[in-house]
């Protein structure tokens, strides 16, 4: 694309430079530096709402029976920044965009479980999970969950555990038990 030298610029004024060429070329230079600042601009205002959770159970062992999906309940936040995890009811329902997710739960071992799952529902479904066959008299184990998501604005996660055998706890330490997610990105 050809540039007149005596076209303006809204930066220098090229019509005192006399030969077309370098005035072509400092143009060119002037149009690529405004098309990059559009992209910086754009790569900025990617993550421009920060969405982010960390939440636990803040020391509170909790009762999970055998052969059945239950929800993980979260009584403390530890940080919600935009305020979008609910804590009655256990549930994160963040705006549209792209998330990474990373739940912990440690089973506490009071009889031999053989099957424990780890499970990130989505909209009240199962949608990523984790599992693990546990061997007799192991004692207690952990099991975590990570995966990224895509969301609509109006999709909720939950977490969910199931075990095998009896009547078993999932740790309340915060260290053990948690559930926590951040916005990566804009749809």
């Amino acid at each position: 694309m050809k540039i007149s030298p005596s076209q303006p610029s809204k930066y220098i004024n090229l019509g005192i430079i006399k030969q077309p060429e370098v005035a072509n070329a400092l143009q060119e230079m002037l149009r690529i530096l405004d098309v990059m600042q559009q992209d910086i601009t754009k790569v900025i205002n990617v993550n421009a709402e920060v969405v982010s959770f960390s939440v636990h159970k803040n020391g509170s062992n909790q009762s999970i029976p055998n052969n059945t999906y239950t929800k993980v309940t979260f009584s403390t936040e530890e940080f919600d920044i935009g305020g979008y995890f609910d804590t009655t009811n256990s549930r994160f329902t963040p705006p549209a965009g792209y998330y990474s997710f990373n739940a912990s739960g440690l089973l506490l071992a009071s009889s031999d479980t053989h099957v424990i799952v780890l499970s990130l529902y989505k909209n009240g479904a199962d949608y990523k999970r984790s599992s693990h066959n546990r061997a007799s008299g192991t004692g207690s184990i952990g099991i975590d969950v990570n995966c990224l998501a895509k969301v609509n604005g109006t999709d909720y996660f939950e977490l969910y555990i199931y075990q095998d055998n009896g009547l078993q706890s999932i740790s309340g330490a915060v260290v053990n038990s948690y559930f926590m997610g951040h916005r990566i990105g804009d749809l």
